[in-house]
């Protein structure tokens, strides 16, 4: 089973490779075969790598794994196989083309969700971090960097030309979409603090948003299929100046919005065992421990009574470094 399941989607994309070249003799069919089995295996190999699962057997997974590998795949020799034909069809005048006429629209993208979206959030928030805006802005523009790059060939490895406006449409009303949502749609919700929240009371908030985003995507695509050239003309003009406005709008949120001189954050082991001769504030942030383990522990006979009586218990804190339904509570003692 777990040889087929590295095997066949490679023979799958090898015969359709040939299918599309035209030739169909057996010994293309075997040497493309085993390309394309060593390249889909080594892709995936390098994604779980990189994610952190560095040793397995996939002898040892459990049938889930080795399903959805097989669907992956599937999936990525499909992609192969259709890279590899399209740029065999395309010549260097048309990768040119192409580039001219997805650039701005990408870079509309990139600024929008790349770099201005975290950008703004960190600013906006600057109070609650222990770092300035430099410290981040490096790891912004790389990773914005990796994404142009990765767009830019994408549209050269699967656009001929041709069907190169309904990549265009498509990415630029993913950004009409993003810049919409973030200055205009975002309900107000209440403080992230830990506190259940009914999700309920944003459901209309939800509908609108999801009706723009279907109208962003459905009027992009109508335009370059029905105006052509024209659309694609006027998307371009409209991504240089929401890109000039966002980059310009962003520029003075950095000069307005630093971080205070002095200000320290957070908490230090200076000073850690150091009692005073006055009042003595003591703290223990129990990091990634849920709120009701802790009270079931206070409930239960292992716990000495009175032992934490003076002391204050914040049950509502969240803990950094994860999705907010996924972040453990911080139970903070304070006596």
């Amino acid at each position: 089973m777990e040889i087929i399941i590295c095997l066949l989607p490679g023979m799958i994309a090898a015969f359709f490779h040939c299918s599309l070249n035209k030739n169909l003799n057996m010994k293309n069919i075997l040497i493309s075969a085993a390309c394309y089995v060593l390249c889909i295996n080594l892709i995936i190999r390098s994604g779980l790598f990189i994610i952190g699962m560095r040793h397995f057997s996939l002898y040892e997974m459990s049938g889930h794994f080795k399903l959805n590998w097989f669907i992956l795949g599937v999936a990525l020799a499909v992609i192969i196989v259709i890279a590899f034909y399209n740029l065999r069809r395309i010549s260097l005048k048309i990768c040119v083309d192409i580039l001219k006429r997805v650039t701005p629209i990408v870079i509309l993208f990139i600024i929008t969700y790349a770099i201005f979206t975290p950008s703004s959030l960190f600013l906006e928030n600057i109070d609650e971090f222990s770092i300035g805006y430099i410290s981040i802005a490096p790891v912004i523009l790389c990773v914005a960097a990796a994404l142009c790059v990765l767009m830019l060939v994408v549209a050269l490895l699967f656009t001929n030309g041709q069907n190169t406006k309904y990549y265009i449409a498509f990415i630029f009303a993913f950004s009409i979409g993003i810049y919409i949502q973030g200055n205009f749609l975002n309900p107000h919700f209440p403080s992230l603090d830990g506190t259940e929240i009914d999700w309920s009371l944003y459901a209309a908030e939800g509908i609108r948003s999801a009706v723009c985003w279907a109208a962003c995507l459905v009027s992009c695509i109508a335009a370059v299929i029905i105006f052509k050239q024209k659309a694609e003309k006027i998307m371009r003009y409209v991504s240089y100046f929401l890109s000039a406005v966002q980059l310009i709008s962003l520029v003075v949120m950095v000069i307005t919005m630093r971080l205070p001189e002095n200000f320290r954050y957070g908490f230090s082991v200076d000073g850690e065992f150091t009692i005073g001769n006055g009042d003595n504030v003591v703290v223990f942030i129990i990091d990634t421990l849920q709120s009701s383990v802790l009270e079931e522990y206070l409930a239960s006979d292992d716990y000495p009574a009175g032992v934490l009586d003076d002391f204050t218990c914040y049950d509502n804190a969240v803990a950094g470094g994860g999705a907010y339904s996924d972040s453990s509570a911080v139970a903070s003692y304070r006596r």
